[in-house]
C-alpha cells in the first residue's frame, strides 16, 4: 500500500507514480507495480540474502525533465555510489503506460532497509521510490 502521509507533490504526479510499470531487467526480468504482490521478487531477495529492495533512479530530479546526457551523468553517479557501497543491484526502467513521461533507466537495489533507501533517493533528487520487503508487495514511498 502507498505510504500514507501528507505530501507536497501534486496528486496527478502521485497517480503517475502509482500507474508506472517498474521493469526489472537482467537475468530475472519482471514488472513491479505499487501495491501489487510479486512473489518472484522473493527469489531475488533470497538470492542476494537480503530482506528488502528498492527501485531507484537518479533521472529527472524532482520530476523535472532534463536532457538525456544529464540523466546519463546522474545515473552513472548513482551506479558509482551503489558500487562503492558494495550493494547488489540490477538494471531496470520505469515506464509510464500512458506515454506522458519518457522511460527512466533505474536500478533495483538489494539490501537497503527503508530509511537508507529513502536517504539514497533523496540525495539523488527523487520524489519517490518503490520499496519492497518481506511481504513482496512493492510500496510507493513518497519522499516529499
Amino acid at each position: 500500500m502507498t505510504s500514507p502521509f501528507i505530501t507536497t507533490l501534486a496528486q496527478s504526479l502521485v497517480q503517475s507514480y502509482l500507474h508506472t510499470e517498474y521493469r526489472v531487467l537482467g537475468d530475472t526480468p519482471m514488472s513491479l507495480r505499487a501495491s501489487v504482490a510479486i512473489p518472484s521478487v522473493g527469489a531475488l531477495l533470497e538470492r542476494f540474502k537480503v530482506h528488502g529492495c528498492a527501485f531507484i533512479t537518479a533521472c529527472n530530479p524532482h520530476s523535472q525533465q532534463i536532457s538525456v546526457a544529464e540523466n546519463e551523468e546522474r545515473l552513472t553517479a548513482l551506479e558509482a555510489e551503489l558500487k562503492s557501497r558494495g550493494l547488489h543491484f540490477v538494471p531496470g526502467v520505469a515506464v509510464d503506460p500512458y506515454g506522458e513521461w519518457p522511460d527512466k533507466p533505474s536500478f533495483l537495489v538489494f539490501g537497503l532497509s527503508l530509511e537508507p533507501a529513502k536517504a539514497l533517493a533523496s540525495r539523488h533528487g527523487q520524489n519517490a521510490i518503490l520499496w519492497c520487503g518481506a511481504s513482496f508487495i512493492p510500496e510507493l514511498i513518497l519522499l516529499r
